[in-house]
């Protein structure tokens, strides 16, 4: 008679262990992924800020080859409206969409150029060398944002995780890509 209750005792106890340790995993759990977020969204200010003083940079840029007469008034316009959209937008998605193609039109618009108008004005080129500065910043913080968004997908996508970050809407973000479409 003694053996049964042993067994139930045990079993019960077991059961009471696994508990246990599972509470305290996804209590663990729980707050990794809340460190994570928050890490993603706090990179993300950091990046998102740095663009939109590359937007205010690019500005000046395209003010300077306007006022000199290199840039066509459609070019300039579009560049100012993608800005306007960027500055705008929602989600980083958004933003970093808008701000790859404003990257494509700065990049040919800065290519057609005729350098010998531009090679001995100083203001324009002190604004180059700072639009240079700053896209080295962006790259930096786009480094870090995207390290920070690869350890949260992995960590949402492991078992058993991924239970923890199913219950909670958890759901996978998008890294900061370069590519323009």
């Amino acid at each position: 008679m003694k053996e049964p209750l042993l067994i139930v005792f045990f079993s019960a106890a077991a059961v009471l262990l696994a508990t246990v340790v599972w509470v305290f995993y996804y209590k663990k759990a729980t707050e990794k992924l809340n460190r994570l977020d928050k890490n993603t969204q706090k990179t993300w200010s950091q990046t998102n800020t740095l663009l939109n003083e590359r937007f205010a940079l690019i500005t000046k840029v395209t003010d300077a080859v306007r006022v000199r007469g290199l840039l066509e008034k459609d070019a300039y316009y579009g560049i100012i409206e993608l800005k306007k959209q960027a500055q705008t937008a929602a989600s980083p998605e958004d933003i970093i969409r808008l701000s790859n193609q404003l990257s494509g039109v700065l990049a040919r618009m800065l290519g057609a150029l005729n350098k010998e108008a531009v090679v001995n004005d100083k203001e324009y080129q002190g604004l180059l060398i700072e639009l240079v500065k700053q896209e080295a910043k962006v790259i930096e913080a786009r480094d870090i944002y995207n390290e920070a968004i690869k350890k949260y997908n992995r960590s949402i996508r492991l078992f058993p995780m991924r239970i923890v970050a199913f219950r909670y809407g958890y759901e996978s973000k998008l890294p900061y890509s370069t590519s323009s479409t």
